[in-house]
């Protein structure tokens, strides 16, 4: 705790979970560039972009309505955002797919 506090005094922008995880040598968030999609996350992510469907995604790769909604799910996650729109305005930007 005693390091925490001298941590964030010389570092302040920092939260307590980033200052702890400083202090013991890890990664508070991931660069871009070690978002780790699966290769089917990167294939619904490119229909995304598209503009594609739930429904058209899960008729392309003959999967159900429900696993595409959960790799929507997981992509959203791991790009750290909000929503579908702004996970392919993140993959495009950051050229992840």
């Amino acid at each position: 705790p005693r390091k925490v506090i001298v941590f964030l005094m010389i570092q302040p922008e920092l939260t307590q979970k980033a200052a702890v995880k400083k202090i013991l040598g890890e990664r508070a968030d991931p660069p871009a560039g070690d978002i780790n999609l699966t290769r089917r996350e990167k294939e619904i992510l490119k229909r995304i972009i598209k503009g594609k469907y739930n429904s058209d995604i899960a008729t392309e790769f003959v999967i159900s309505k429900n696993t595409v909604k959960a790799h929507v799910s997981n992509i959203i996650k791991k790009l750290k955002v909000k929503n579908r729109s702004e996970a392919a305005v993140k993959a495009v930007r950051e050229k992840l797919v």
